[in-house]
């Protein structure tokens, strides 16, 4: 059983560095039908990736029963390893930054 806080849980998924190319090991969903607001989610995590040396693939997720079965109910949502970071809200390139170092 772990005895660790919520961002001791985040950090140790993002520990999944591969050093040799810069990548992280991990799944990233976009969720969302592909409004404005998850577009300009798409192209800020993209901006936020490329800064970081961070080469990615972003899943998109648009089926909206695949979108709920996350338990989100407003979007664009971001989902890191399974889970959801965030939903409703378009984080600035600084603040998804944050979530990858």
């Amino acid at each position: 059983m772990s005895h660790c806080k919520p961002k001791q849980k985040l950090a140790k998924t993002l520990q999944h560095l591969n050093h040799k190319k810069g990548e992280i090991k991990m799944e990233i969903k976009l969720l969302g039908s592909g409004c404005p607001n998850c577009r300009r989610l798409e192209k800020n995590l993209l901006v936020a990736l490329e800064q970081l040396n961070i080469e990615k693939k972003i899943i998109k997720v648009t089926e909206y029963t695949e979108i709920v079965s996350f338990g989100v109910m407003s979007t664009p949502a971001l989902v890191l390893d399974g889970k959801v970071l965030f939903a409703g809200k378009v984080p600035s390139v600084e603040k998804l930054k944050k979530y990858f170092v």
